[in-house]
């Protein structure tokens, strides 16, 4: 799992990763191609989006971004895109990752985070904080 609950503690989250998933949700993300590694499902139905890659490209954000899309359209309440780094980002794909993830925040105001491997992910609104591992 990428994301690791801190707090609070003893929160059940689902976590889905998408590749070894098969049922609803994971067939209406998977269907047309591109999809994350992973969905983090709140108690209150609330979804987090994550990708996670060595050190992450335009490609890997474009994969988090489209799998947010088909969940909206499925209906489901997405509440944050996360693409995580396990080496870091190469600062040119930095920038346009962020710039891809910003046009998505000013269209669904929806929270976009950028974090390497270790890093705390705090969602405010929330409250809750997690730890990112790639592996």
């Amino acid at each position: 799992m990428i994301l690791r609950l801190i707090e609070p503690e003893g929160l059940e989250v689902k976590q889905i990763l998408l590749d070894e998933c098969e049922d609803e949700i994971c067939a209406k993300v998977k269907g047309g191609g591109k999809y994350a590694d992973e969905l983090v499902v709140l108690p209150s139905g609330e979804i987090i989006v994550v990708e996670c890659a060595k050190r992450p490209k335009a490609r890997d954000a474009t994969q988090a971004i489209e799998t947010f899309r088909k969940l909206v359209k499925a209906g489901k309440k997405v509440v944050a895109i996360v693409v995580a780094g396990e080496e870091g980002f190469d600062k040119r794909d930095e920038s346009i990752i962020a710039a891809a993830l910003k046009a998505v925040y000013s269209k669904y105001r929806v929270e976009t985070y950028l974090r390497r491997s270790g890093q705390i992910l705090h969602l405010k609104k929330l409250s809750v904080k997690f730890e990112v591992r790639c592996q």
